[in-house]
């Protein structure tokens, strides 16, 4: 029974002592989540996508949803002030196929850094407002599936064309890619 009794008197201590570190600002948050982009399309539309293709109608569909994830980590220099730095990344496909057959369409993957000040209204209340600007860099590229073989590359079941990218050029409907 003195066992009993003595241990429950350290539980109420230990757990009376986690009350009052509630009070204090933490020196570090950290935060990690999941991430829903809904993207628009510009004007484009799939109608659009295939005549620039030259393509059958109704070959291409246009992707927007992309999954990801969010990362974040906050120092508080003092109650009010902290620095936070946020992380994140996208992925899916912009372009998705409607025809059976059509394959190796392009993925896209986009990546963010943004760091910057954070101002915090710490009140004994549950929520704590908050306020930050964050300044930081946006990537995103495309990527397509690496051909079967170098005789792959160059015939029409390429990566289709895009208007700028110097590495492969139209000729006769064909996708050619120079050799290297």
């Amino acid at each position: 029974m003195v066992r009993f009794s003595a241990a429950t008197i350290v539980l109420i201590v230990l757990t009376g002592s986690l009350v009052f570190a509630q009070d204090a600002t933490p020196k570090v948050q950290v935060f990690g989540g999941y991430s829903f982009m809904r993207t628009g399309t510009g004007g484009l539309s799939a109608s659009a996508l295939d005549v620039d293709l030259h393509q059958y109608p109704n070959t291409f569909g246009i992707g927007s949803n992309f999954n990801g994830w969010n990362a974040e980590a906050q120092y508080n220099i003092d109650r009010w002030i902290g620095i936070v730095a946020d992380f994140g990344g996208e992925y899916g496909a912009p372009f998705t196929a409607k025809a059976q057959g059509v394959s190796r369409l392009p993925t896209m993957t986009e990546y963010s850094f943004l760091a910057g000040p954070v101002v915090s209204y710490r009140a004994k209340a549950r929520i704590t407002p908050y306020v930050h600007a964050l300044f930081g860099w946006d990537r995103a590229s495309l990527a397509w599936p690496a051909p079967r073989s170098a005789s792959a590359a160059r015939r029409r079941n390429g990566p289709p064309a895009v208007p700028g990218d110097r590495r492969c050029r139209r000729c006769r409907g064909a996708l050619i890619f120079p050799a290297r």
